[in-house]
């Protein structure tokens, strides 16, 4: 533990960049441990806990890089009285009775860190434009009780392209299986994309970041996997003017990939709206789908949003001369559809 101190987002980034993570209390051995450590400083310290935004009765344990890590925390880790609303981060007091206190974040605290043991060769932060990595002891044989983590950050304007190829990990009954996930952004909190255990995957990031996680459970090994990454250009909006026009899904008429985010504008002449029809439409019905609105600004009002297969053709008409869309996909390479093949053309007002 240091003596500076920091507000609980800075302590959390002054121990992500010490190669280490706030610290969270997972047992009572842990809590009994950790108190001893702290002692009876008057600084008592930022721990990984958070209240829930959308559910504000609960609290959740960020400590560790994997999602399966993620927990509710033990009632009996708190003080009596607590955690109170006088905030959504929590400190430890370490003096008899030990245990946690809710207070705001913005009160400044030290930083207790804790690491993993350095057993996750080749984890961490990858940056630039191309790059490979393994995981640990590849291509013999992966250690029980992983959790390692790997955040590759393309260069600004540039989004991220992984895959996995070889994989080979543990995987049998329910309680027997490793994995490798990964997630939308920088850490286990962004969204999460997908995860494969011993078949071959792609990963795209929607921006710049790529976060993902080799876990392994403590009942048996495998031989583990290889990864290989690059970037691609983030695809900025497509926009036509005029009296009328094509536009396309991605890629059209190959499926469209997974994770795209793609911006369309139509600038019809003063004094039309559009007609916008639809001769093909096949997007995943779960996940996938394109949100056209009557502004050209990716704001309100929603003209409609559409997603699955929808009979064609169909349409529909803008109320004024400027229409904005969004494709948002997040299916894996193997749901893949054609996406959708639209014109438009100019109706008067």
């Amino acid at each position: 533990m240091r003596d500076d101190v920091y507000e609980a987002d800075g302590a959390a980034r002054f121990c992500e960049a010490n190669g280490g993570l706030l610290a969270g209390l997972t047992s009572q051995d842990e809590l009994d441990f950790v108190a001893g450590l702290v002692g009876n400083s008057l600084m008592v310290p930022w721990l990984a806990a958070r209240r829930n935004a959308s559910d504000p009765d609960n609290w959740y344990n960020l400590d560790g890089q994997c999602h399966h890590l993620i927990q509710p925390f033990n009632p009996s880790f708190w003080l009596q009285g607590e955690p109170s609303s006088n905030g959504d981060c929590a400190i430890l007091r370490s003096i008899q009775p030990p245990g946690m206190r809710a207070v705001g974040c913005h009160n400044m605290q030290p930083a207790l860190c804790k690491q993993h043991a350095g057993i996750c060769e080749g984890s961490g932060t990858l940056n630039g434009t191309s790059g490979t990595f393994t995981s640990p002891g590849w291509p013999t044989q992966y250690y029980n009780n992983m959790c390692c983590g790997y955040k590759i950050i393309a260069p600004p304007g540039q989004k991220v392209v992984l895959t996995v190829d070889p994989i080979m990990m543990m995987c049998g009954d329910l309680d027997i299986w490793d994995e490798f996930d990964c997630f939308d952004g920088d850490s286990v909190a962004a969204d999460y994309i997908g995860a494969t255990m011993n078949w071959p995957q792609t990963f795209y990031s929607t921006g710049s970041v790529l976060y993902c996680t080799m876990f392994t459970n403590a009942k048996g090994t495998n031989r583990g996997f290889a990864a290989k990454w690059n970037t691609v250009p983030i695809p900025g909006p497509i926009a036509q003017d005029g009296c009328s026009g094509v536009m396309t899904s991605p890629r059209w008429p190959q499926t469209y990939l997974p994770m795209t985010l793609q911006e369309y504008n139509i600038n019809a002449d003063a004094g039309y709206r559009i007609n916008i029809t639809f001769n093909y439409f096949a997007v995943d019905y779960m996940f996938d789908y394109l949100e056209i609105f009557d502004s050209p600004s990716l704001g309100p009002p929603l003209l409609r949003n559409i997603s699955g297969t929808p009979g064609v053709p169909f349409w529909l008409a803008s109320n004024t001369n400027k229409v904005s869309m969004r494709f948002t996909t997040y299916t894996r390479q193997y749901d893949f559809q054609m996406g959708f093949y639209m014109f438009w053309y100019c109706i008067p007002l």
